[in-house]
């Protein structure tokens, strides 16, 4: 049975997207495999992994492969929140 979509821009799946994003460092596969059933394409190069969200392919995140700053991965979340916000606020408009 397929899991429904994430609504978007729902707190709740961005608290949750904020939250895995919270702390990265590096993309391991149990976080590749949790985004991926959040929504989320990722593709891995040498020097970045880029999110596209599936639902909106408009709203990319790109991150360091391996990140050496510990607010990477805060600055990561909080801007992926603000993007599927702004969507949210789209699409009531």
């Amino acid at each position: 049975m397929k899991r429904n979509a994430p609504m978007r821009g729902d707190p709740a799946f961005c608290r949750e997207v904020v939250a895995l994003l919270r702390d990265y460092r590096n993309m391991t596969p149990g976080l590749r495999r949790r985004l991926s059933r959040l929504g989320f394409d990722v593709i891995e190069s040498r020097r970045h992994v880029r999110l596209v969200f599936r639902e909106e392919p408009s709203i990319v995140q790109i991150m360091p492969a391996s990140g050496s700053d510990w607010r990477g991965g805060r600055n990561a979340a909080t801007v992926l929140r603000r993007k599927l916000a702004d969507l949210r606020t789209d699409d009531r408009r």
